[in-house]
C-alpha cells in the first residue's frame, strides 16, 4: 500500500483519538485525545540550540499540520556538548509524561550522547502514561530501552529539526502514515517495492527492534540491551564509510545478534561513502552470506527525506520473494 492511504491530514491530527490498545504484556500507546498538544523534548546532543532557525521552522511546520506543540525547558539548553544534565533532562521527560495536556512527545533531533540518559530514564512514568515517544537516530537507543523494560511500543519516525525543520521538509505521505500510526497502532501496514534489494532470501516473522546501528550497538552488553531472540531488526545509519559499517555490523555479528534474529531490513544509508571501490550493498552481500536469515536492504526509514514510521515492540513480517515488509503495533 502507499504510504499515505488517502488521509486528510489537518482534520485527523491529533483531533480524535482516544484509545487504548494492549496485547498480553506488551501495550500499545494511548492514543492522543481532542485538543491535547504534542511535547517536544531534547534526549541527545543540543541540537535546538546549535539549529535554531531549523527547529522554530520545524515547530511551525508541526502547528501548520495542526499539532501545537509544547516544548520542555531543557529542550533548547546547551551545556557544553551536552544539553543539560540526565537529572534535568528526566524532570522535563516527567513533566510531559505527566501533563495531561500533552497526547505524544517527539524528540527534537538526534546527536550522540543519548546513552548519558539511560540510567536515568523514567521507566514507571513512562510504563503509567504510555504516551507515544517518536524519535530516530541516537534516540532510537532509548527507545528501544524503555520497550525493552515496560513492554510499552514506542515509534521510530522523525524528529522536529531534521524533518519539520530542514529545506525540504517531510513528505506528506510520511506524515499521514505517522498519523495512521498514532491513531490506531493496532492497524497492519503493507509495503512492496520492486527498487529493494534481497540480500538473502526467505520469510521471517517477529517482534519489532528497530534504530540506528552505531545507538543500537551502545546496547549490547547493557541492562537495556534487547532481547534479540526472534525478533525482526531494522537497522539503519548515516553518513558512514563501508568500513565503519562493516565494522559495527561484525561488532554486533561477534556477541550473536544475527545468530538470534529471525530477519533483517537494512534501510538505505544515505552518505555511505564506499571503501577501497566497495559500496555498502556489495558489502552487504558478502556479509550476510552465512547468515541464515532473509535479508532485505533499500526500505526508508531513519535518516532518509521520506520515511516509514515502525512501532518499536510491535510486529513485523518480512518475505524477500515479494519485497515486502508489513508492521503493527500487535501480532500479525
Amino acid at each position: 500500500m502507499p504510504l499515505g492511504g488517502g488521509f486528510c491530514l489537518r482534520c485527523s491530527a491529533l483531533q480524535r483519538w482516544a484509545v487504548i490498545f494492549s496485547l498480553g504484556s506488551l501495550s500499545l500507546f494511548e492514543s492522543p485525545t481532542p485538543g491535547q498538544k504534542l511535547g517536544i523534548i531534547t534526549l541527545s546532543a543540543p541540537e535546538p540550540a546549535q539549529f535554531a532557525d531549523m527547529f522554530q521552522l520545524g515547530l511551525k511546520r508541526l502547528a501548520e499540520v495542526g499539532w501545537e506543540t509544547r516544548v520542555a525547558d531543557t529542550a533548547i539548553a546547551q551545556d557544553g556538548h551536552l544539553t543539560a544534565s540526565a537529572e534535568e533532562i528526566r524532570r522535563d521527560f516527567v513533566s510531559l509524561l505527566e501533563d495531561d495536556q500533552i497526547g505524544a512527545i517527539m524528540c527534537s533531533g538526534g546527536g550522540a550522547v543519548a546513552n548519558r540518559l539511560l540510567e536515568s530514564l523514567p521507566f514507571n512514568e513512562f510504563k503509567k502514561a504510555r504516551k507515544p515517544l517518536i524519535g530516530l537516530s541516537n534516540p532510537t537507543l532509548l527507545l528501544n530501552a524503555l520497550t525493552k523494560v515496560t513492554n510499552v511500543v514506542t515509534v521510530h519516525g522523525p524528529c522536529v529539526i531534521w524533518d519539520f525543520g530542514s529545506e525540504t521538509s517531510m513528505p506528506l505521505a510520511s506524515i499521514q502514515q505517522l498519523y495512521q500510526l498514532l491513531r490506531d497502532p493496532s492497524q497492519t501496514f503493507e509495503f512492496e517495492d520492486d527498487d529493494w534489494v534481497v540480500l538473502s532470501g526467505g520469510q521471517a516473522a517477529g517482534q519489532i527492534v528497530a534504530g540506528n546501528l552505531l545507538s543500537l550497538q551502545c546496547l549490547l552488553g547493557t541492562p537495556w540491551e534487547p532481547d534479540w531472540n526472534g525478533k525482526v531488526l531494522f537497522l539503519e545509519d548515516f553518513q558512514k564509510t563501508v568500513h565503519r559499517y562493516d565494522l559495527m555490523l561484525t561488532h554486533m555479528r561477534n556477541v550473536g545478534v544475527f545468530s538470534k534474529i529471525s530477519g533483517l531490513i537494512v534501510g538505505e544509508s544515505l552518505e555511505c561513502e564506499p571503501t577501497n571501490g566497495v559500496d555498502l550493498v556489495s558489502m552487504l552481500t558478502g556479509f550476510v552470506r552465512d547468515l541464515d536469515i532473509p535479508v532485505l536492504y533499500g526500505p526508508r526509514f531513519g535518516h532518509t527525506t521520506d520515511k516509514l514510521s515502525i512501532p518499536i515492540g510491535g510486529y513485523a513480517r518480512l518475505n524477500t520473494r515479494r519485497k515486502y515488509i508489513s508492521f503493527s503495533g500487535t501480532d500479525i
